[in-house]
């Protein structure tokens, strides 16, 4: 795994200066430190994060977003696992958002555990676009309330409006 500060700072409760000058200067944020270091804890258990270079940790409508570039391609269970994992740890939502992923690939990994069965882009006439996500009906019963906070958490990190079809 590679994180924004060094291993040293990741296995001790105290920063080395240089991570103390990248924090001092906002090039890193304490929470990217406090995610790092629960990662850097959670090895063990998810092999996948070995695979990690996490970039930053943002909070966005009280969901924690974790932007990582993977050494290796991920599949949504290992990320669902970690997700699951950061939630109990951090007692809010957690999603961990590959940054360079194509639009289909965010959406998903923001919808987890719910799958998308159809995606596209629609082009409005005033020259917008809405990217339509279909989703079953089965999968989301009792999942509504996530699907609207993270509709709009899309909206925000893509830039994006999003619609759901429900089929």
């Amino acid at each position: 795994m590679k994180a924004p500060v060094c291993n040293f700072c990741l296995t001790n409760s105290i920063l080395c200066i240089n991570d103390q000058n990248k924090l001092d200067e906002g090039k890193i944020s304490q929470l990217d430190i406090e995610v790092s270091r629960t990662l850097y804890k959670l090895q063990k258990k998810h092999k996948a994060i070995d695979a990690l270079n996490v970039i930053k940790a943002e909070e966005v409508d009280s969901t924690l977003l974790v932007f990582v570039n993977p050494l290796r391609p991920l599949n949504f269970n290992e990320i669902k696992a970690i997700n699951d994992d950061l939630k109990q740890i951090f007692g809010r939502e957690v999603r961990i958002i590959e940054q360079n992923a194509s639009k289909s690939r965010v959406i998903q990994e923001l919808l987890l555990p719910i799958k998308i069965v159809a995606h596209s882009s629609v082009w409005l006439p005033d020259g917008s676009q809405i990217f339509k996500i279909t989703v079953k009906s089965s999968e989301i019963k009792g999942l509504e309330k996530l699907i609207e906070s993270m509709k709009n958490l899309a909206k925000s990190v893509l830039k994006t409006e999003i619609f759901i079809d429900i089929t």
